[in-house]
This record gives C-alpha cells, structure tokens and sequence, in this order.
C-alpha cells in the first residue's frame, strides 16, 4: 500500500492513536506526575502522524521495490530457460542451480563395486567388535564411506562434515546424510586385528572374482618408497634430506609383495618384474 496516495484504514488510525496516547501519557507522568502533562504534547500528535506517514511510505515503497525486482528476476530467468543455443538447439541454459555436486564419478565407481560384488563383500564380511546394538551409521557403511571420499580425493575425516548433504554421496550410499567425523573417528578406534583380518579376506575374494574374469600374464610390483609425516618425537622417526621433513620411511609396498606372495602364491603369475624407485 502506498500510504501518499491511499488512506489509513480505521484499524491502522485506532493503532496510532494508542500509541501516541500512550506516549502521552507516559510523558505526563514521567515529568509532571500528573495525568494532565500529557495535555502539553498531545497536540504534536499530528506532527508524529505525519512523520509515521512517510516512514511507513518510504518502507512500503523499498518493500514493492523489492517484490518487483524479485519478479522481474523470475521472469528473466524463465525466459532465459526457454532459450536454446544457435549452434545445439538441445543445450539449454539454466540457471536454477539446485542440488550440485562435483562428484559424479562416484556413480561409476559405485556401480564398478556393485558389479563385481565389492558391496556385498563388505556387508557380509566386515563387521568391528562393537558393542552397541544398534547404530545409524553401519561399520559397511563406514567403509564404504570413506573408500568413495578417498577417491575422490577427500582424504581427511574432517571432509564427511562438508559432504554430510552431497546429493551424489547420499545417492550412492543410500542414506540422507553421511557419516560426520566424530562418527568415522570412533569407527577408525574400534579398528583391531580382527578388522584387519576381515580385510585380507576381502581383498583375497576380490582378487579371485578378478582373476576369474582375465588372470595376468605378468605382472609388475613398482616399488616406491613413501614418508609418513611425524609432528613430534615419535620413536624411530627420522629427518629424511630428499622430502626435507621429519617422518617414516618404510617399504610397504615390498612389505606387502611379500606377504602376498607368501600367503596367496596360486594367485601371482609365473612371471613378475619389480621396479624401483627408491630415495
């Protein structure tokens, strides 16, 4: 309403009327203590209609002002929706935003590990020494968790509390909102050698369900040595001159070569060649 040009409904007068009289009054009292002060400014009532007139106009103008740049907006992006480019009449521009996600790739890696049985691998096999009876978030779910955000490069577990609502991970993990850090950091501490067992075991089913499909004829173990950072007085830490920083320095890759080869011999090839790349 535009209050230059419209009249005050008798609802809005009755509410400025008790408001100035109860100025009034208040003023009566606070400096005449007597009701009859409030007869001295009473007749500046029309002063403050008047200045309650244009403040309540300038507002109710910036509000239509407001209401009518929020709807030209709409129109304009309707109509850019409907535009279609000269060069590709299928590409349409949209600038509705909506649930954005830039990890879709994660779709595909989810149907790789549905296809080759990952996913059910880890329910029927992965299980920590947990306690509780019940929980929201699974330990498969954990796992499985985690695996999609180191793919994805989300290495930390400070990460999921950034991602508790991404629309591709919910999707792929089947629930309405992730797993936050506190939730992984009490899954990675209840972690034991049972847990690691439990992975082997994985790790050696899966390598048959591949195996199955195309066995290699050779293979090749690169080997790379890898610095564990350290941030304090760890014992058999070490300063190490090529990464010029303190840490670990072992080979795991050999480490696990070896025992793979040692556990698991009907899986290598006849053939197998290793590489280093040690500093």
């Amino acid at each position: 309403m535009n209050y230059l040009v419209y009249k005050r409904t008798k609802l809005e007068w009755l509410k400025l009327i008790a408001i100035w009289l109860a100025i009034s009054v208040s003023f009566g009292l606070l400096f005449y203590q007597s009701m009859m002060g409030a007869l001295i400014i009473l007749p500046f009532g029309i002063v403050f209609e008047k200045v309650n007139r244009k403040r309540t106009s300038f507002l109710v103008r910036l509000r239509c002002q407001s209401q009518k740049s929020n709807l030209e907006r709409k129109s304009f992006m309707a109509i850019v929706n409907t535009i279609s480019l000269e060069s590709n009449k299928k590409i349409k521009i949209n600038f509705n935003g909506g649930n954005l996600s830039s990890d879709g790739g994660l779709l595909l890696i989810k149907e790789f590990a549905a296809k080759v049985g990952l996913i059910k691998l880890v329910k029927k096999l992965f299980k920590t020494n947990d306690h509780t009876n019940s929980r929201i978030h699974t330990d498969s779910d954990n796992l499985m968790q985690m695996l999609y955000q180191i793919i994805a490069a989300y290495f930390e577990d400070d990460c999921a509390d950034e991602l508790t609502n991404d629309p591709v991970l919910t999707s792929i993990l089947e629930k309405e909102a992730l797993a936050s850090q506190p939730t992984l950091s009490r899954f990675w501490n209840r972690m034991d050698n049972d847990t690691l067992t439990q992975l082997d075991s994985i790790n050696a089913k899966m390598r048959d369900i591949v195996y199955s499909i195309k066995a290699p004829e050779h293979m090749f173990f690169d080997l790379d040595s890898t610095l564990l950072n350290t941030y304090g007085k760890q014992e058999g830490e070490g300063f190490n001159f090529h990464y010029q920083a303190h840490g670990y320095h072992p080979l795991q890759l050999l480490s696990f070569v070896l025992i793979q080869m040692h556990k698991f011999p009907y899986h290598l090839p006849e053939k197998y060649y290793f590489r280093s790349h040690i500093v």
